[in-house]
């Protein structure tokens, strides 16, 4: 069986990196990356590609979406490009999935159009670009007049981060809009192994601070978190597995929880949570999310269901101040670190580029010590140069 990993300029995890490393796993590095930045890796080059992107038994993992457009090009295999796009067109994965939720309202608009869309003033909604990332450009509204407001809203956002997403990752040419469900958000990184079975290697909460938050702030997990879903998050893959014959294929899906219910919201292909969150379970659990996908291999969740740690273990992001002047300010990252009891592990993100500036690991018997990131104001740990 073929195996490949494409990595990008984007966040690198040193964890995906030594397992890559340590597996043989042959790798392409896009523009950008940096040679001091990459292990031992066995590296191909962009002339070997287009072989292990050829059509039969792959195994293909990316630690971005901007990955996406590169295969495309390379690939000449259309089995393959058909599953990528199924997966990054939340439009046409939520339709795939709809005569199981026949109520549910979902509409697809071009972004010159939004404006003239019609929707029933009495529902709440969620407004999302097609082809989205970490959150850009998702707006909750109720009514006409606050459709406009939501437009308006999300088309600048996605325009301001062109210059880090290209077109096949993020864009504003095409939008979603679906009713909001209440109820508790949850991630997935899992994959369907060479038997199609899917295989959950974690499952987190992902934490809002009120009912209008959309950002991807703080994710956490437990042994309890596992505990209460991992049947029903399994089914749930299993059902989308089987109505796409999906094998070797690698998903972080997001779904929200409804009267006990899976009520599906997207799925983003070939990666895991992206910007480190997959490594979560490694924390958390002693879990190698890329060595069980590239290996074939199942977590003992019946273990860490029955383990005596029963405390929680977060995933947080730390936001970018409002109006951050990058030219003149700094963050100050040693007194943020300061405020986390249990760190695990931190690492510093390019402020420039991106809305947040760091990714950071911790754990805590007392899951409000790690909600407090929610309501927390970031504006304090900004620095003049």
């Amino acid at each position: 069986m073929k195996k490949l990993a494409c990595l990008t300029d984007s966040y690198h995890s040193h964890y995906l990196l030594e397992t890559l490393a340590d597996l043989a796993i042959p790798v392409h590095i896009g523009p950008g990356v940096r040679a001091k930045d990459i292990p031992a890796l066995h590296i191909i080059s962009d002339e070997e590609v287009p072989e292990y992107l050829s059509c039969g038994e792959l195994k293909l993992y990316i630690n971005a979406e901007d990955s996406l457009s590169f295969i495309e090009e390379k690939s000449n295999c259309d089995e393959l490009k058909r599953r990528i796009a199924f997966f990054k067109d939340k439009y046409e994965f939520r339709l795939s999935l709809q005569d199981s939720f026949p109520d549910f309202f979902l509409k697809k608009v071009s972004g010159s159009q939004l404006m003239n869309l019609k929707v029933p003033e009495e529902r709440e909604f969620i407004l999302k670009p097609a082809l989205g990332f970490h959150s850009l450009g998702i707006r909750r509204f109720k009514g006409q007049a606050q459709l406009h407001k939501a437009a308006k809203e999300a088309l600048q956002e996605i325009q301001s981060f062109g210059h880090v997403f290209d077109a096949s990752v993020l864009s504003g040419d095409i939008f979603i809009v679906e009713d909001f469900i209440e109820g508790e958000e949850l991630a997935c990184d899992a994959f369907f192994n060479s038997m199609g079975r899917p295989i959950i290697n974690a499952i987190y909460s992902h934490a809002f601070a009120d009912s209008n938050d959309t950002r991807d702030l703080v994710y956490y997990t437990s042994s309890d978190t596992m505990s209460r879903y991992l049947d029903k998050m399994t089914a749930f893959l299993k059902l989308i597995g089987e109505k796409n014959k999906i094998r070797n294929f690698p998903i972080h899906i997001e779904v929200r929880i409804s009267n006990g219910a899976i009520i599906p919201i997207e799925a983003n292909p070939l990666r895991f949570g992206g910007f480190g969150l997959a490594d979560l379970a490694r924390h958390a659990f002693g879990v190698n999310s890329y060595r069980n996908y590239f290996m074939d291999e199942t977590p003992d969740w019946t273990a860490v269901i029955e383990r005596d740690d029963k405390a929680f273990y977060a995933f947080i992001v730390g936001q970018r101040p409002d109006n951050f002047n990058i030219e003149k300010e700094v963050v100050d990252h040693s007194s943020y670190r300061a405020t986390f009891t249990d760190l695990l592990e931190y690492v510093p993100i390019d402020v420039s580029r991106y809305r947040f500036f760091s990714t950071a690991f911790a754990r805590s018997e007392d899951l409000s010590d790690l909600l407090k990131y929610l309501h927390m104001d970031f504006g304090q740990f900004r620095r003049d140069m």
